[in-house]
């Protein structure tokens, strides 16, 4: 097994650390993100919120209809 060395230099300037998950709100999946109600409900959450990001899952199942195979 390889050995793995961590070095932490204490002295540096530090940086602040992106929060991102302040500005997130979570969802379902994402098959109800093509409902025109659940869409009316995240303009008016986004508008009152202000939030940036929305977080789901399963953007890539087969509901989403992001795979097309095309048999030629």
């Amino acid at each position: 097994m390889d050995s793995l060395e961590f070095r932490c230099c204490v002295t540096d300037k530090s940086a602040a650390l992106p929060h991102f998950w302040e500005h997130t709100v979570g969802s379902g999946l994402a098959p109800l993100a093509l409902r025109a109600d659940w869409q009316r409900q995240l303009r008016q959450c986004h508008a009152e919120l202000g939030f940036r990001h929305v977080r789901f899952h399963d953007l890539l199942s087969d509901d989403m209809g992001t795979l097309v195979d095309e048999q030629v």
